[in-house]
């Protein structure tokens, strides 16, 4: 991903390419590149001890790289949330990723800042939340989807309700199943920041720690 303009904690995924970070300035423009797996920079380094169990295994599904990432998130939706929170969409293409039971996880250990996103809300295009889900939506700092594929109703509309409503411009395009295209201009009125982890382990043996 090369954007046109400055950013200062800027985010990829390593199979989309989408960025998070910052909010661009208005009309900045993100290109998605075909390029190969890389690694998410965290803008600051969080220290992630993989030997405690709880952790490792909460944290299990995503790769080490992406731990770091949503572990830094989560500390500046809880620390620093005049800075803005996350939309996190959890992506796999196949099943079995262990993608529900991370949300669910993450949403119970913190749950006034954060919410899970259901799909169910969303599958109309035309229509609009009540005031009320919008607000609930509005007052968190850490929203997870891990349902959003394009058969499960994923559109730029959830993005835009997601992120306050603000417009959300997507060209023609759809890699990996995403309605995510070739180039998104994102106005810098949106609060949150989107950001897509690539799933791909198969984590048939997965389940929660119930004890959060």
């Amino acid at each position: 991903m090369t954007p046109s303009c400055p950013t200062s904690d800027r985010v990829s995924d390593p199979v989309t390419g989408l960025s998070s970070g910052p909010t661009s300035p208005i009309g900045c423009r993100l290109h998605l590149r075909s390029a190969g797996p890389r690694p998410t920079l965290t803008p600051i380094e969080v220290s992630v001890d993989f030997n405690d169990k709880i952790i490792s295994r909460i944290l299990s599904p995503l790769r080490d790289d992406q731990k770091h990432d949503i572990l830094w998130r989560i500390r500046r939706s809880l620390v620093n949330p005049q800075e803005g929170g996350s939309v996190i969409v959890l992506y796999g293409r196949y099943g079995h990723e262990g993608k529900s039971k991370l949300a669910e996880m993450i949403t119970a250990l913190i749950p006034d800042p954060s919410v899970r996103v259901s799909k169910d809300p969303f599958r109309d295009k035309s229509l609009w939340l009540e005031s009320d889900a919008v607000m609930n939506l509005l007052e968190k700092r850490f929203l997870i989807c891990d349902e959003c594929n394009n058969r499960d109703g994923f559109s730029y509309n959830n993005v835009k309700r997601w992120t306050s409503g603000t417009p959300v411009t997507l060209e023609d395009g759809s890699p990996d199943g995403l309605l995510v295209a070739e180039r998104a201009s994102i106005n810098n009125s949106i609060s949150r920041r989107l950001v897509i982890y690539y799933m791909d382990k198969q984590m048939l043996e997965f389940e929660p720690v119930h004890k959060y």
